[in-house]
């Protein structure tokens, strides 16, 4: 449970001594940030949220389309259950492609909410 150098390679400053403070957002993720997620053990390559694919698909499909990005919480290390969980991904209008949507929707067809009318994006509660 090694929440700083996690905080530091999800670009966080939190104060988890702070009874409040036991979930924090994130947005902009990229490929990299994940794979260095993944390989330090920092996140569950098998943990979705909800219908979420899972994310090791996650990752494969930000390999192949590293325009997309991933947002969620992360949970202090105070709580038992102590993880990141990602529960949306997105792409800019100016980053989306013809191919990246026909994959996007794919990928993201048991999202609870998708959009595509100013960019990409799709999220499970």
């Amino acid at each position: 449970m090694d929440y700083e150098s996690r905080d530091k390679l999800l670009r966080i400053h939190n104060n988890w001594d702070d009874e409040l403070n036991k979930i924090v957002y994130f947005k902009n993720m990229d490929v990299s940030m994940l794979e260095n997620l993944i390989i330090n053990e920092f996140i569950n390559p098998y943990d979705n949220q909800n219908n979420s694919p899972n994310v090791i698909e996650i990752f494969n499909f930000m390999v192949e389309f590293p325009q997309v990005f991933a947002e969620g919480y992360i949970v202090g290390p105070t709580r038992n259950d102590y993880r990141i969980t990602i529960d949306q991904l997105s792409v800019t209008k100016e980053l989306e492609t013809e191919k990246l949507t026909r994959a996007f929707k794919l990928l993201c067809n048991n999202a609870d909410a998708i959009t595509t009318t100013d960019g990409l994006n799709a999220w499970w509660d």
